[in-house]
């Protein structure tokens, strides 16, 4: 949506046929208040410069939290919604699908009506430093397991480094669930 406003005097130029060309500034983004010059031709016969104002609004699709979410909880359809909001700026890291939010888990507190952003959540916890897991290793029908300890906080499918308490070596391993990691071997 752009809104141009001119303050100036009035204008006149002959008759004919009338063309306004209108100049963006090319350093800025465009969005928000800026100066914005335009050149008046008639009968492509220049007539007059003028500086007005734009005002550009953009409007964007961002999920928003419907009640306010403690960090910690994970998310769930009904605590988030898709809106459709008007800005004089971009909005950085706002998250644009309910896809991308639900069953995610918010890591600050955030209050009711509030954008969420790619910041502001992350992917459940599965394992945290100093839980007790079991190592799983898998070659064709032969299944190895040793108990461990977790290094490092991980979610499904991250790698993270476990200490094999029967070896006491560090291996690297894929979180399956808060209380599997498959190592490859």
């Amino acid at each position: 949506e752009i809104e141009i406003t001119y303050r100036g005097k009035d204008i006149e130029v002959p008759k004919g046929s009338v063309d306004m060309n209108f100049d963006f500034p090319a350093h800025r983004v465009r969005m928000g208040r800026f100066p914005v010059t335009v050149r008046i031709t008639v009968g492509q016969v220049f007539q007059k410069r003028l500086r007005m104002m734009a005002r550009v609004t953009h409007y964007a699709p961002v999920v928003k939290t419907l009640r306010r979410v403690h960090r910690g909880e994970i998310l769930t359809e009904g605590d988030v919604v898709v809106e459709v909001v008007p800005s004089n700026r971009i909005v950085r890291n706002a998250m644009t699908s309910l896809n991308d939010v639900v069953g995610n888990q918010v890591i600050r507190n955030l209050g009711m009506g509030r954008v969420i952003t790619s910041n502001s959540i992350d992917k459940p916890t599965l394992v945290k430093k100093g839980d007790r897991v079991t190592l799983v290793a898998k070659s064709g029908a032969m299944k190895i397991t040793a108990p461990g300890i977790v290094r490092e906080k991980g979610f499904k499918d991250s790698l993270v480094k476990v200490l094999n308490i029967q070896t006491q070596k560090t291996v690297f391993g894929m979180v399956q669930d808060s209380n599997t990691v498959k190592v490859n071997f």
